[in-house]
């Protein structure tokens, strides 16, 4: 992986699940992260793999090395929320890291 591949400016927001006044739940975020990635759509293997046992990646992100980003985050590009499904060190060297995500749709 090059540095120079990370085209794509996304904004990682930490997704929380608030218990409002009524009997609803409401979407929180807390602090954006800025940050630069690399954008692909989930290899065949991978989407129908992840289909079997109902954990759904549709798209993988590639960013600079990061520790703090689970899967209670939320990644947006271009007006689509992408919820993290794994994030692990890319090729097990703390020079990038890889973000497996499920397409949520359009931001609302």
């Amino acid at each position: 992986m090059n540095v120079g591949l990370l085209d794509q400016r996304i904004l990682v927001r930490r997704w929380q699940d608030v218990a409002d006044l009524g009997v609803s739940i409401e979407q929180t975020f807390a602090a954006d992260i800025v940050l630069y990635a690399n954008k692909r759509s989930a290899s065949g293997s991978v989407f129908y793999g992840t289909q079997q046992v109902d954990n759904k990646v549709t798209d993988i992100f590639t960013v600079r090395y990061r520790q703090d980003i689970t899967a209670e985050h939320v990644i947006e590009l271009l007006g689509v929320r992408y919820r993290v499904k794994r994030a692990y060190p890319y090729r097990d060297r703390k020079n990038f890291t890889v973000i497996e995500t499920e397409a949520l749709g359009a931001i609302t």
